[in-house]
């Protein structure tokens, strides 16, 4: 039985700005353009799927050979576990409908990590008692 992935909900917060998808994780603070063939990936991981269905449904979207899909959807997919922004789960619900539709070039994710000290802070228990911006000592 294959293993069934989704976005890591516990770590993960996304939003979709026209048609890339921005990605930060929020526990190693680093933040991820998706271009909108990545978005697309993302999207179908939402509510959990099978990496052999995610190439099929990447496959019929975007109307690619099966084997450009499987070129596209590993090395996506191999990042994204790399960086802990899937995960396995239990669950598959209902696929996600995607209403756009983007013209397919190969998927792309550029990593940023120029705020990670202010993404990883927190503001309410790591302060000292003159409040934000000032971090407890080390």
């Amino acid at each position: 039985m294959s293993k069934i992935y989704c976005v890591d909900d516990e770590k993960v917060i996304s939003e979709q700005i026209e048609q890339d998808t921005v990605v930060i994780n929020l526990e190693k603070g680093y933040y991820y353009n998706f271009n909108p063939t990545a978005s697309v990936i993302l999207l179908l991981l939402k509510n959990g799927i099978t990496k052999e269905q995610l190439i099929m449904e990447y496959s019929s979207y975007f109307n690619v050979a099966p084997d450009i899909a499987d070129r596209d959807v590993s090395k996506i997919f191999a990042y994204l576990l790399q960086k802990s922004l899937i995960a396995e789960t239990s669950n598959m619900n209902e696929t996600v409908s995607i209403d756009d539709h983007y013209e397919y070039v190969e998927p792309e994710i550029v990593e940023f990590d120029d705020m990670q000290e202010m993404l990883l802070l927190d503001p309410i228990h790591e302060v000292k008692d003159k409040g934000w911006p000032y971090k407890k000592d080390e």
